[in-house]
């Protein structure tokens, strides 16, 4: 057990390293005309000392690929306008958690390709919200509380790679995103850090494509609005891959996400839904409610005799791509389908006539198979008739069938005028001979009949042969 003796001797030579520090340190500018004029040799004069470079003008500050062993802040820019390319240099300082390997607090500040080892913060631009800063291809290994910390505003950080797992300190972050405005954070990996992104009172900005891997928490947000949330990927965290400290967060939009571990925690108010792009969960994890990114099973309906009916359901959200496993369940167990990247598949149910079945799918992922959130499907039965598809409307009729409906019509009218003229002839015999009717009109009656039936007869053969329907 350490003795409050010895706590106390360790908390004083901190304080006296530090008062040393701070009174033996030098600041030396660098630029044209100012003390040293490359970055570099402003480095190798510092190497292995508490002193700093300064850089004082604008411009663009290469260094070559070197080593530097330093105890305080290595490099502050007090410029706008200027580029520091690293080249892959090394900045390696002693994990006092009041240091930064890089400073700045200035506009359109670049910063490129920079390797920093075991510095309380690798890169801080936080401070009176630097404007149009560039942090890229940095790889940081942080030595006490974050990789890197900003406050800007219209800036791109991306293709960073920042390790936590040489911090001395609980409470780790990867970046420190606080008082960040209209600024792009994407393709960066975030590795063994207590929090991806601990992200506060930062509106209207990106974070786009990143890997999230290990610790505690992907990205903890408070007090923020209208941020975009993409295509991230969270896996192997203790808790959570989203967390809301507090509830007034809001309206910001998270799609095309994988969340491969961890809950989310969210108050209600901000959208896991863009569009018809939802995000993808681990199986396990709890789709966050109004999520439009989850599968759905369409109905399953019979389209011909043979038993074979179709299956489709709609997308599940992801970056990767999806394939699809599908299984039927059915009285006896669980029956493997098939599996298919596309969103749709026939299968003939002949075997399970009159059972009630049902059809399940599991989406995953390429690469390590990360399964996702199921896809269930209602309960049908499997009917043993299946009625027949309607047939074919009926064409038009052909030469011969056109004959042959005109004989048939011409048949049907000379046999109803036939029958009148028999009826009616009939009919006037009888009257005449009971003496109700004279000769004469009699023989003007048949004769009537008899020329109206003449002349519809040949009015038939007129419109046949006009029609081209006569065929005999």
């Amino acid at each position: 057990m350490v003795s409050k003796k010895s706590i106390l001797i360790m908390v004083f030579l901190i304080l006296m390293s530090l008062i040393v520090n701070s009174v033996f340190a030098v600041n030396y500018n660098v630029g044209p005309g100012q003390t040293y004029t490359t970055l570099g040799a402003c480095l190798d004069a510092i190497n292995g000392s508490s002193d700093t470079c300064v850089i004082a003008q604008s411009g663009i500050y290469s260094v070559d690929n070197s080593i530097y062993q330093l105890n305080d802040t290595a490099i502050i820019v007090n410029a706008d306008n200027v580029t520091v390319l690293c080249n892959g240099t090394t900045l390696i300082g002693d994990k006092d958690p009041f240091e930064y390997a890089i400073s700045f607090i200035r506009d359109y500040v670049t910063v490129d390709g920079c390797i920093i080892d075991s510095y309380g913060t690798g890169i801080y631009a936080y401070g009176s919200s630097p404007i149009n800063a560039t942090i890229r291809n940095n790889i940081i290994y942080y030595g006490y509380v974050t990789g890197i910390e900003i406050g800007t505003k219209d800036s791109l950080i991306e293709n960073n790679y920042i390790d936590g797992s040489k911090s001395i300190v609980g409470a780790k972050r990867g970046f420190g995103v606080t008082d960040v405005n209209n600024t792009i954070m994407r393709n960066n990996f975030i590795y063994n850090s207590t929090m991806g992104f601990y992200m506060v009172n930062s509106d209207y900005s990106i974070i786009e494509g990143n890997i999230i891997e290990g610790g505690t928490a992907g990205i903890a947000i408070s007090t923020s609005f209208y941020n975009n949330i993409v295509g991230n990927t969270f896996k192997n965290l203790v808790s959570y891959s989203i967390q809301e400290l507090v509830s007034s967060t809001a309206n910001n939009t998270l799609w095309n996400n994988q969340f491969l571990s961890g809950s989310i925690v969210d108050g209600g108010n901000n959208y896991f839904c863009n569009g018809t792009d939802g995000n993808f969960y681990l199986e396990g994890v709890t789709p966050e409610t109004g999520d439009c990114g989850q599968g759905v099973l369409n109905n399953v309906t019979p389209t011909n005799t043979t038993s074979v009916y179709p299956i489709s359901w709609s997308r599940q959200s992801a970056q990767d791509t999806v394939t699809y496993d599908l299984f039927l369940n059915h009285l006896g167990g669980t029956n493997y389908i098939g599996s298919t990247t596309g969103v749709s598949t026939t299968y003939n149910f002949s075997g399970y006539i009159n059972q009630t079945v049902n059809i399940s799918i599991i989406p995953w992922i390429n690469g390590s198979r990360y399964n996702g959130t199921h896809i269930d499907g209602e309960s049908f039965n499997v009917s043993d008739v299946i009625p027949s598809p309607p047939g074919p409307a009926p064409g038009p009729l052909t030469p011969a069938e056109q004959c042959q409906e005109t004989q048939t019509l011409v048949f049907i009218g000379f046999s109803l005028l036939a029958l009148m003229v028999i009826v009616g002839g009939a009919f006037a015999i009888v009257m005449m001979l009971k003496g109700n009717i004279d000769a004469l009109p009699l023989i003007i009656m048949i004769a009537g009949f008899i020329g109206l039936t003449i002349i519809i007869f040949v009015g038939y053969i007129a419109i046949g042969y006009v029609g081209q329907w006569v065929c005999f």
